[in-house]
């Protein structure tokens, strides 16, 4: 599901959702399964993964990952061309957050 020009929520459901942010501010819920979450338009993205393995991928905007579960699996990818001046929080209802949990990774939307 892709966000579009403005404010959006995006629900995936059950299930192993793909869902892109649009421009403006945007919330996505990936809510069952192994979801994958992508900041792709230039406004604050904030992203609940939900349960299961979710990937986060970063690549503009300002984003806030809710839910971050390493021990379920949950990672952030970032394009090697923004390591530098990123901004992005964590925040992870269990436990710490280790470096280690952050993959940085060259992405590309599929």
């Amino acid at each position: 599901m892709n966000g579009n020009r403005g404010d959006d929520l995006i629900y995936g459901g059950a299930g192993a959702d793909r869902l892109y942010s649009g421009g403006g501010r945007d919330d996505l819920y990936g809510e069952g399964g192994n979801d994958q979450l992508w900041s792709t338009g230039g406004g604050s993205v904030n992203m609940y993964g939900g349960s299961g393995a979710d990937s986060f991928y970063y690549g503009s905007g300002g984003v806030t990952v809710f839910d971050y579960n390493a021990f379920e699996g949950d990672k952030v990818l970032l394009p090697n061309s923004y390591r530098s001046g990123i901004s992005i929080n964590l925040i992870d209802p269990v436990g710490p957050i280790l470096y280690s949990d952050i993959k940085c990774s060259t992405t590309t939307k599929q």
